[in-house]
């Protein structure tokens, strides 16, 4: 056989076993790429996809508007849906599937305001996008990207439904865990911080709250998503997050020489975020690099839960209300036992009529300790409970019992005409 022929064949073999090859492994390939690659370049999208992005900003809100938003914000606007990646820019409703170095448009949205600040998320290889700003307010609803009709629809939630979602948020296997919420006072007065931590669970999209809060006060002049942390810069100090152990450390600014003032300017895989002052690679711009992993394994030693179960707090407010009911008894039974052992103001007929001595020196007694005091005539009747008799019987019975008592203690009760109405009397109870 000739040397060219055998040439021919080997090579028409091996482009067959190669044909073969690739028809097997393309579509694990792309799985693979679509799965690990925006993992290996998190932190931008390509030329081309800025670019078709941008203009699609343009054309619907100007050229200054789509020079102005930040495209490489990467974790807050890419999310994996199966085999798709698709891309969400902070602050619009547009949604591409980010496909090689290109990018196709999935959404037919013409303008349903803005949401900055939404957290994206997937579930059940669905697109979601809870919360937001926009429109001077803040969202408290859950939008799903429906794929048929290309179009975001609000979902039904129940439950103790948050006011605002404005803050963080951290995705757990079927739920959605919100805190660190602001409201927004645009600018009129210093905004609101709502120290609650709510749970969406989204099997059935219900909301809960109660179960835990925050143990610390996040209230941030710059925040920052990142793959695994999440970072609040302060005024002081800077309050980085691991999104998966939930434990933050505190450091301080001015020994890690970050500024208030510093802006985003990119974050890479090797969790190093890159902040920059001023217009980023201008030569009055300032960079400063913070090494996320490094920061937080150096300060790991004061490392805190941001949640604390409220179930022990619970029992403690238990026992509290437990003890303030029984000093509340025993001031009542005090109060009571002190009533009882006041003399009594008043006296029975009956004791007056049996003339004893006993009850006739309580009767005394309860006199002296009103002394000194006045009593007009239908007064005295009450006090002696002689107002049901007649007027003879209770002109006798009072004549009588006054007797007795001054019998007793001379002067006691004495009788004057009332300066008010001199046709009438009334009886001065004097001091011995």
């Amino acid at each position: 056989m000739p040397v060219f022929l055998i040439k021919y064949v080997m090579k028409s073999l091996c482009k067959i076993g190669y044909n073969m090859l690739c028809a097997h492994l393309k579509p694990k390939l792309t799985v693979f790429l679509c799965l690990v690659l925006p993992l290996l370049n998190a932190q931008k999208i390509s030329s081309t996809q800025d670019r078709i992005i941008r203009k699609t900003i343009q054309n619907q809100f100007g050229e200054h508007e789509s020079l102005k938003t930040n495209l490489q914000d990467y974790y807050n606007s890419v999310v994996v849906c199966g085999a798709d990646t698709l891309y969400n820019p902070n602050g619009y409703f547009y949604v591409f599937k980010l496909v090689g170095d290109s990018c196709i448009r999935l959404d037919k949205s013409v303008f349903h305001g803005f949401n900055f600040g939404r957290f994206l998320f997937a579930y059940n290889n669905e697109l979601y996008a809870l919360g937001g700003y926009g429109g001077f307010k803040a969202n408290n609803y859950l939008l799903k990207f429906n794929f048929e009709v290309c179009e975001w629809t609000i979902e039904q939630c129940y439950g103790y439904i948050p006011k605002n979602i404005l803050g963080t948020c951290l995705q757990t296997q079927d739920s959605i865990i919100s805190f660190a919420n602001i409201i927004p006072k645009n600018n009129t007065t210093r905004d609101e911080f709502d120290s609650s931590v709510y749970a969406l669970d989204l099997k059935t999209k219900t909301w809960s709250s109660g179960l835990y809060k925050l143990s610390i006060k996040l209230i941030p002049k710059r925040y920052f998503e990142f793959r695994h942390y999440k970072i609040w810069i302060e005024e002081l100090h800077t309050t980085i997050l691991n999104s998966k152990t939930y434990k933050f450390i505190t450091i301080s600014n001015e020994e890690y020489k970050i500024r208030p003032d510093l802006i985003y300017d990119t974050a890479t895989t090797n969790s190093v975020l890159l902040l920059t002052t001023g217009f980023p690679k201008s030569q009055f711009s300032e960079t400063a690099s913070l090494k996320i992993d490094s920061i937080f394994n150096l300060n790991k030693n004061i490392k805190k839960p941001v949640f604390i179960p409220l179930e022990k707090q619970n029992q403690n407010y238990t026992i509290a209300i437990i003890i303030l009911i029984i000093i509340l008894i025993l001031i009542a039974v005090g109060i009571k036992i002190h009533r009882n052992k006041k003399p009594k103001l008043t006296i029975d007929t009956e004791d007056i009529e049996d003339a004893d001595d006993f009850k006739l020196a309580n009767t005394i007694k309860a006199l002296e300790s009103l002394a000194p005091c006045t009593f007009k005539l239908n007064d005295l009747d009450d006090f002696f409970k002689i107002s049901h008799l007649s007027f003879d019987s209770k002109k006798l019975k009072r004549h009588r019992l006054i007797k007795e008592i001054n019998a007793v203690k001379p002067g006691l009760i004495t009788r004057e005409r009332s300066p008010e109405d001199q046709r009438q009397f009334i009886y001065k109870i004097n001091k011995g």
